[in-house]
């Protein structure tokens, strides 16, 4: 037993908030990019947000976008970091237990385990192995056992013992988003969560494959924090029988990030032109979370002149906005700009109002179609 446990201490090594050594498997660190921490006496509570664990670009440490509203509502924010080589479930659930535990005896009377992925999949684990280790629980897209076209009956996991872990949660609440589209999903999650927080009697809301959100990473992205955020915070800070409806909560204003937009910005067309009325600037988000702007300037009916840019739509250091100019033309028949160049994303647009675009990106390898509903704006860099 003395063995076991010194072996775990090894492994699972903890250090204060901010500091850190390079051979620590997992370490609590203070997130202040954007704010300095209030302290357990201020703060009405602490966030501890857990990253994804596949690969790169998913285990970056970087809190979805949602979490700057929790912080903005009072919390301290912090993120358990997990080195890839000692990033293992039962490891790192046992390190998050120890991370909460240690902020509860900093004085934090309010502990909210936030994650993506397997770290929502850790969050989850932490509290049914600890009971009462934690007030609340916001997990996205949460997987811990591969991608169902690598291997689907290990995959089949991500359901199955995902209704086990929920099965033995107690005293603590649970909001869980589930999406279309997310490669580690195995079909069903909703249906058989459902009943099983029934039968526990623990207070949930399930935002089960909302219309319109794709993608196991979706719920990183700023237009996810804009639509859903104002109702994850109204979540965390509800009291255990206050019920929450993400339906009646506008949206977030978090402002868009675009860079080296061209200036100025082309007004809307007034003639009778084919294309005139697709001329001037439209500014949304595709159903992946990425925020996107077209541009359209103009110019003859086979060489219709336009700018897409992608702005930054997530906190991930990877996370870079661009800005192609391109050059496309109208199609007569399906009443639609389209856009093809070596390279680049293919691009559609098909006007359902004076005032709405939709469209659709298709990537330059052609296996993933983003589609979305544009709004025409003249303002290229600020709040909706």
């Amino acid at each position: 037993m003395l063995l076991r446990r010194i072996l775990l201490a090894g492994l699972l090594l903890l250090v204060p908030a901010g500091a850190g050594r390079g051979d620590q498997y997992a370490t609590l660190v203070a997130d202040q990019r954007t704010a300095p921490q209030r302290g357990p006496a201020q703060a009405i509570g602490a966030v501890i947000w857990n990253h994804a664990g596949e690969a790169p670009r998913q285990a970056d440490a970087a809190p979805a976008v949602f979490v700057e509203l929790l912080r903005d509502a009072g919390f301290d924010i912090f993120r358990l970091e997990r080195r890839a080589e000692g990033d293992k479930i039962r490891a790192s659930t046992q390190a998050l237990v120890q991370a909460a535990q240690d902020l509860r005896a900093r004085g934090y009377g309010r502990i909210v385990l936030t994650g993506q992925s397997a770290g929502g999949w850790i969050s989850l684990g932490a509290a049914a192995t600890t009971p009462g280790l934690t007030e609340v629980i916001v997990a996205t897209a949460p997987a811990a056992f591969g991608r169902v076209t690598d291997d689907p009956v290990r995959a089949e996991r991500n359901r199955d013992d995902l209704v086990r872990m929920v099965g033995r949660l107690e005293r603590t609440r649970v909001m869980i988003f589930l999406f279309d589209g997310d490669e580690f999903d195995p079909g069903e999650r909703g249906a058989t969560l459902a009943p099983v927080f029934a039968q526990r009697g623990i207070p949930n809301l399930v935002i089960d494959r909302p219309p319109g959100w794709r993608g196991h990473g979706v719920g990183l992205s700023r237009a996810f924090a804009r639509r859903f955020g104002p109702c994850i915070v109204a979540f965390v800070t509800a009291t255990a029988t206050d019920p929450v409806s993400c339906e009646r909560f506008p949206d977030a204003a978090i402002p868009y990030e675009f860079a080296d937009i061209p200036e100025p910005l082309p007004q809307p067309a007034n003639d009778n032109a084919p294309a005139g009325g697709f001329v001037g600037t439209w500014r949304g988000s595709l159903d992946n979370g990425d925020d996107v702007m077209l541009i359209v300037e103009g110019g003859p009916t086979e060489q219709i002149r336009a700018v897409f840019a992608r702005g930054r739509s997530r906190l991930t250091a990877a996370d870079k906005p661009f800005v192609h100019r391109r050059l496309g033309r109208f199609d007569a028949e399906q009443r639609s700009l389209v856009f093809k160049s070596p390279n680049r994303p293919d691009i559609t647009a098909v006007l359902t109002s004076a005032e709405r675009l939709r469209v659709s990106v298709v990537n330059p390898d052609g296996r993933k179609t983003f589609r979305g509903d544009l709004t025409r704006t003249s303002q290229a860099r600020l709040s909706p």
